[in-house]
């Protein structure tokens, strides 16, 4: 399950694919309506705002949701015709002051391979910092009882500011673990706690 970090008000756009009967293929041609979406604002159930349509005839669907209030919203994505499930938490905080700096972590974790694969940036006063500026990065996740599993690190950023890590490791289903993720620029280094939870 992606996690993402945004104000209220603040838009999200994610990706996911479908596949078709042979695992492999990309299936193109999925109706909006062919999926159901369940909200969910601080674990009460709400009505849907969230949106998905395909990215041309790629097989890759995109999901857009904008949170109204500060919660911790839950979207879960089913593709009725293969019980495939998707899933995102946003975590919504009010308007931001514009000189809070956060390092930022999305991941996704592939169950056929037991692998999973984290994104890192970071964000100061509401702008993502570029990679000439950046330094380094490092990763350390937790299990659900705080016990660590391993910690990652890097010191090359991708052309988009972003760190790309992964690790192959056997991760329970439908758990929730914990990460502090560091990433150094030019300033200086922030250090922020993050969460994802396993779907399966």
């Amino acid at each position: 399950m992606e996690l993402h970090v945004r104000q209220v008000g603040e838009e999200v756009v994610s990706q996911f694919p479908v596949f078709d009967t042979d695992g492999v293929s990309y299936l193109s041609g999925v109706s909006p309506v062919d999926f159901e979406i369940l909200e969910f604002r601080d674990d009460t159930s709400v009505a849907v705002s969230a949106t998905i349509s395909e990215i041309g005839t790629t097989g890759v669907y995109r999901i857009v949701f904008t949170p109204t209030a500060p919660a911790q919203w839950a979207i879960i994505v089913t593709l009725r015709s293969t019980g495939d499930v998707w899933g995102m938490l946003v975590t919504a905080y009010p308007a931001l002051s514009r000189d809070i700096s956060e390092a930022q972590m999305n991941v996704a974790y592939d169950e056929n391979t037991s692998t999973l694969f984290l994104e890192v940036w970071l964000d100061r006063g509401g702008r993502t910092i570029q990679t000439s500026d950046l330094v380094s990065c490092s990763v350390t996740i937790y299990d659900p009882s705080g016990t660590v599993l391993f910690t990652l690190s890097s010191t090359i950023p991708k052309a988009d500011g972003h760190f790309g890590l992964s690790q192959i490791l056997a991760l329970d289903d439908n758990r929730p673990y914990s990460a502090m993720v560091t990433v150094e620029d030019s300033i200086g280094s922030v250090s922020t706690s993050q969460a994802f939870t396993t779907v399966g």
